[in-house]
């Protein structure tokens, strides 16, 4: 075997030794007696190893091959004043400038230079003697971080891509996590999902970040009951991740676990109460859970003032009618009004607004309005449908037959509901609560509980029994 072929395999022999796996050919790595015998086979253990590796150079202080090792078990350690004094009584050799410049890149890596470690990179996969050798998928996996460093995200990508398909595999929970990051970022969970587990699964002391991004592959490979099992590993090595705890609560509630996903938000906003994405969260399983006056409180405490639209205004109101709280109700509808434009348009909207200013006593007011939005040319037929309703063109049988003509089973009983919902709250408003009770109560048979307004119903309903 050439010298070139027996010191590079004296490399990979080490790296694998230390716990990485390369598919790098057996006869590589196995057919260098002269490699077996000036090493001796390492042990796992790294301290071990580096102990067993200094014993040999004492004996032959320029021995290459031991250099070699040392060099790659220094990297894996990160030891890195000890791996550069090492580089140097191998750069003149000139079998070996592939991996004289891996190491370098690796160095300069570490040290902040990207820049001079990605030419580092790309020199020695030039100087590869083959596109077959081992050595490929590292360099590639090394010089994608390189490039996403200098923000060249998709040539970092191409890159990782390239190491993964050369046989790539982690040395250490850094590189896991830097190739982990990467492809969850590409959409490819199911090639994420292997790389974290080779760590998570066969490492004790794995980091709360590998599991947590364990997690957040399991989950975007709809993989919701091993995701939940990733995020609470996570959070048993480090429970201060509000992040996570909102990720697991909604893979909670997804899985009908509500009690759990409600002890997961409370405990996310506790660490985290000014965040308002966890309010928000929060209140759409406590509206879930009829909580409507719970809800409607988690999220006024998302938003400092009404100006702040992340917190949905819409919502806002919606609960803020529901709860009787008429004057903020306005405020927030207001908010959205003036947001509402051609394809935006939501009916929700347009019903509240004009059942807040019957309220106020503006009847006309609020029938000109709605007719005028029901005319406009980015109108649904169902603002229309509603307007003849409210002015006595169609009857309540009418509207429900109308809302009921669907694609599906479930679209249709969505419709049903928000139809007469929106006719209940319209004769409440005309003191017709009679009328009104028998509408909110054909929202319960009609829809279902993911729905808000089967939610409200209820609610009012409730009140009513008070």
């Amino acid at each position: 075997m050439p010298a070139k072929s027996i010191l590079k395999s004296l490399l990979l022999l080490a790296i694998c030794l230390i716990g990485v796996q390369l598919n790098a050919s057996e006869s590589r790595l196995n057919t260098s007696s002269h490699s077996t015998q000036k090493t001796q086979p390492l042990s796992d253990n790294t301290e071990e190893a580096l102990s067993k590796l200094q014993q040999l150079l004492a004996d032959n202080p320029e021995n290459p091959e031991v250099l070699l090792n040392m060099a790659t078990l220094y990297a894996k350690t990160g030891q890195w004043s000890a791996f550069e004094s090492i580089i140097k009584p191998i750069e003149g050799i000139s079998q070996i400038q592939d991996l004289v410049n891996y190491l370098r890149g690796r160095l300069a890596l570490t040290r902040g230079r990207a820049g001079t470690a990605r030419a580092y990179f790309e020199k020695a996969l030039q100087q590869l003697p083959s596109r077959e050798d081992p050595l490929r998928a590292l360099i590639h996996f090394h010089h994608a971080i390189c490039l996403e460093k200098l923000n060249r995200r998709q040539s970092a990508e191409e890159e990782l891509i390239q190491a993964l398909d050369f046989g790539y595999q982690p040395e250490s929970e850094k590189e896991a996590i830097d190739a982990a990051r990467i492809l969850l970022r590409m959409g490819e969970p199911n090639r994420t999902i292997p790389i974290l587990q080779s760590v998570a699964l066969h490492q004790s002391n794995a980091k709360a970040e590998i599991w947590a991004l364990l997690g957040r592959a399991h989950q975007a490979a709809d993989q919701s009951a091993r995701a939940v099992s990733a995020y609470s590993q996570s959070l048993l090595v480090d429970p201060e991740q509000p992040d996570i705890l909102a990720l697991r609560a909604g893979l909670h509630r997804s899985l009908g676990q509500f009690k759990s996903a409600q002890q997961d938000y409370c405990q996310a906003i506790k660490q985290s109460p000014d965040n308002p994405q966890f309010h928000y969260a929060y209140s759409l399983l406590l509206i879930r859970l009829g909580k409507i006056d719970k809800a409607y409180s988690s999220l006024t405490k998302a938003s400092d003032s009404t100006e702040n639209l992340s917190v949905n205004p819409l919502l806002l109101a919606l609960l803020a009618h529901s709860c009787a709280d008429l004057s903020s109700a306005r405020n927030y509808i207001s908010q959205v009004i003036k947001t509402q434009s051609g394809d935006r348009c939501n009916e929700s909207a347009y019903y509240l607004d004009y059942i807040l200013t019957c309220a106020a006593g503006q009847y006309d007011q609020a029938l000109h309005l709605l007719q005028k939005r029901a005319e406009a040319p980015e109108a649904s037929a169902a603002i229309g449908i509603f307007l003849a309703y409210c002015t006595g063109l169609k009857t309540r049988k009418e509207v429900l037959d109308l809302a009921g003509r669907a694609d599906t089973p479930n679209q249709a009983k969505r419709r049903i509901a928000e139809a007469a919902y929106w006719m209940a709250q319209h004769e409440k408003q005309a003191e017709n609560s009679l009328l009104s009770r028998e509408l909110l109560e054909i929202v319960l048979q009609s829809g279902y509980p993911d729905l808000f307004e089967y939610q409200f119903a209820a609610w009012q309903l409730g009140k009513l029994e008070d």
